[in-house]
């Protein structure tokens, strides 16, 4: 990864560290390049997210672009253009392609913008729907409540709340539920944190940064020529809802 500048003690680092907290900002308001080499082919580029970031406050543009050369200009495409009016986490599907080099510029900032995580991917999409019950506001706080001798509440300190997503999958051939190993393989049994929608259709703007739960379990049983499997993920609620 490569990127226009960084501001002391924002380094770009923090742009893919999975910590949102951490931050990358520029030094100026001049367009800010960030760019990635994928080598050719290695995969289909088709989703961004962006975390903590105050574009919205600086009404930035974000602009996507891909190409197969490495000065990342000569026949580039352009994936995405956004003019953020919000600083809320963002999250988009796009029509990709698995060109080697890409580019993400920000421009038009009122002043110098800050950045906490931001990606490029490939999406995967659950296989069938969850059964019925399915809840995509499901939430967990946690709390310490002090009471006096007699019983009586006398305080309490919420530290954080969480949303908790929790997925089953039933009747799942055997193609769908490679694709779930897969997934599980190179992502979620190693810890790596990942975006969740819930439903592109009526929950495109429900955008969840999460991680499986501890002690993640593969268990994939047989039904018939189908198989079911389940997770769940959690991670710190950033938007009420």
């Amino acid at each position: 990864t490569t990127i226009t500048s960084e501001a002391a003690g924002y380094p770009k680092e923090n742009l893919s560290d999975y910590r949102p907290y951490t931050q990358w900002k520029p030094t100026t308001t001049a367009t800010q390049n960030i760019r990635f080499d994928i080598l050719a082919g290695s995969v289909t580029v088709n989703s961004f997210y962006i975390l903590e970031h105050d574009l919205g406050t600086q009404t930035a543009t974000v602009t996507i672009t891909s190409t197969t050369n490495a000065d990342y200009v000569t026949g580039a495409v352009t994936h995405l253009t956004k003019a953020f009016t919000t600083n809320d986490d963002y999250w988009i599907d796009f029509t990709g392609d698995a060109s080697r080099y890409w580019q993400i510029a920000i421009t038009l900032m009122d002043a110098v913008c800050k950045v906490g995580e931001i990606f490029l991917g490939a999406k995967y999409t659950l296989p069938v729907l969850p059964p019925d019950g399915f809840d995509p506001d499901a939430q967990e706080t946690f709390m310490q409540v002090e009471r006096s001798l007699g019983g009586n509440m006398v305080g309490s300190v919420v530290t954080h709340t969480d949303r908790v997503i929790q997925i089953q999958q039933k009747y799942v051939t055997e193609a769908q539920a490679q694709t779930f190993k897969d997934f599980w393989e190179d992502h979620a049994s190693i810890g790596k944190p990942f975006g969740f929608v819930p439903d592109e259709g009526n929950y495109a703007t429900s955008f969840y940064f999460v991680v499986m739960d501890n002690a993640p379990k593969l268990s994939m049983p047989t039904e018939s020529l189908y198989r079911h499997f389940s997770f769940t993920a959690r991670g710190v609620r950033r938007t009420k809802w």
